[in-house]
């Protein structure tokens, strides 16, 4: 009935269709910048009529004009927002309580996690938006793990889950479908070139490959 999970709410993907968030004496410890962000996913997560609660110094200035107060001496609002946009980029799956483990054994090899590379992740992600290029990780479930680049041209915003295929848009599914079927089979990258997407009134053209990975990080010896 339960699922207890830490969330970074800077970085993970925000909850969908929320009746009530409370977030209460935690932005006020953030840089303002990291607050717009927060903010924005808040709203994100809760579905119009949802209320948010925040703690008594706490101010949603940057998304008031989606709310409307209910206690102004008890920081209650309510979401007024008919369509939510959000951009994904850099996002990050939190872990399952219990599954977070330093070193986790696998069919008895074992994986060694090394620290996050602080510097090396953001510039990933200006490069491949500078050369308008996505790329998304997924698990073998379809669920995405990470995104990178600009995620606003492929994927589908009002429907927002972490299945990958049912948040792209019908011609891109059509090829991500039959495209990873033939790479769970053959075990080697396949591609599709020229898919055309509506966006913005207009058609482009995409292309779309899949590559399974390998960790390079798994060995015998721990």
């Amino acid at each position: 009935m339960l699922v207890f999970a830490p969330h970074d709410v800077t970085k993970n993907p925000p909850y969908c269709n929320m009746h009530f968030i409370s977030c209460r004496n935690l932005l006020i410890y953030i840089t303002p910048v990291l607050q717009r962000k927060v903010f924005s996913m808040l709203l994100f997560g809760i579905e119009r009529g949802g209320y948010l609660f925040l703690g008594n110094t706490e101010n949603p200035m940057p998304i008031i004009d989606h709310l409307t107060i209910i206690s102004k001496e008890w920081k209650i609002y309510k979401n007024i927002e008919i369509k939510r946009a959000l951009h994904l980029d850099g996002f990050v799956m939190p872990q399952m309580i219990g599954a977070a483990e330093k070193q986790s054994t696998f069919k008895g090899i074992t994986v060694k996690e090394k620290a996050p590379n602080f510097l090396v992740e953001p510039l990933y992600a200006d490069l491949l938006r500078e050369i308008d290029y996505l790329a998304v990780c997924i698990d073998d479930n379809n669920q995405v793990v990470k995104t990178y680049g600009n995620t606003t041209k492929y994927i589908l915003q009002k429907n927002f889950n972490l299945n990958l295929a049912d948040v792209l848009p019908g011609p891109l599914k059509v090829v991500f479908n039959t495209l990873s079927l033939r790479v769970r089979k053959d075990n080697k990258k396949d591609s599709l070139h020229n898919v055309k997407v509506k966006y913005n009134k207009t058609f482009i053209n995409v292309s779309l490959a899949i590559t399974p990975l390998h960790n390079k990080t798994l060995h015998p010896d721990g």
